[in-house]
């Protein structure tokens, strides 16, 4: 009988020096759970004022009503080729029409470039989200605004500030692109859902090979949150700088790699 009771109470005395650790654990793992879900909770608070406040401001109607002028007529291959094409399409505008297409472009930095900064640079958001909604618009408007915007940028006319939203609206762009090839509910033809256009404009982006897809779920799954990483603002700001180079004044496009 003692022999049964000193062990219930070793193992008592066990289980309450055991407690103190578990409880320990167990409150810091319900801390960071607390805690992942309050910043999970004001990421989706900045990212919807981020949207109402730039993104819903930008000039779809306006950007797609330049289509019918700025479409290429045969399928060309690489993407910098085919913005310097759509870029040189404004030299064929009027003096009216070619101011307007710019006034639609600065639009466009002003709102989806603005948002790009303050979600990549400034506050670091996971996308994914906000690309499961919004990307097949970033990617038909942005291969409309960007050539003409890269005109601009040729000629020096774009400010500092609005040079920046350009990068960074580009990197949304280079971002919407990879969403919509990694994404298993995605990896479809793009095109321009243009009224009085048959067949539809496009495809604005090419779905992936079969063959990679596998490989394309692995990387889905490895990076699930989509963020605007610095790299690729500084490779966007690369290409950008030469697609200007390559649709300045005076100069004639020519096949260049992506």
């Amino acid at each position: 009988m003692e022999s049964a009771l000193h062990d219930t109470g070793l193992a008592a005395f066990v289980c309450s020096i055991l407690a103190v650790p578990l409880g320990l654990v167990t409150l810091l793992d319900e801390m960071r759970w607390g805690r992942n879900l309050a910043e999970r909770r004001r990421q989706r608070d900045v990212r919807s004022r981020l949207v109402s406040t730039h993104y819903k401001a930008r000039p779809g109607k306006p950007l797609y009503s330049l289509v019918p002028d700025m479409r290429l007529e045969v399928r060309v291959k690489g993407r910098r080729t085919r913005f310097a094409m759509r870029g040189e399409r404004l030299r064929d505008f009027t003096e009216p029409e070619r101011l307007a297409a710019e006034s639609i472009a600065r639009q466009w930095i002003g709102s989806v470039g603005a948002f790009a900064l303050a979600a990549g640079s400034l506050e670091r958001l996971p996308l994914r989200h906000f690309l499961a909604t919004f990307h097949l618009g970033v990617l038909r408007e942005g291969v409309v605004a960007v050539p003409v915007a890269a005109r601009l940028l040729s000629a020096g006319s774009l400010s500092v500030a609005e040079r920046e939203n350009l990068y960074w609206g580009m990197a949304l762009l280079d971002l919407a692109a990879r969403y919509n090839s990694v994404a298993r509910q995605q990896r479809s033809a793009v095109y321009f859902e243009a009224i009085g256009h048959q067949p539809p404009v496009g495809p604005v982006r090419n779905p992936p090979l079969m063959a990679l897809r596998p490989f394309l779920s692995l990387v889905d799954i490895a990076s699930p949150h989509f963020r605007l990483r610095r790299w690729r603002y500084v490779r966007c700001r690369w290409w950008l700088t030469s697609l200007a180079l390559q649709i300045a004044p005076n100069s004639t496009p020519r096949p260049a790699p992506r």
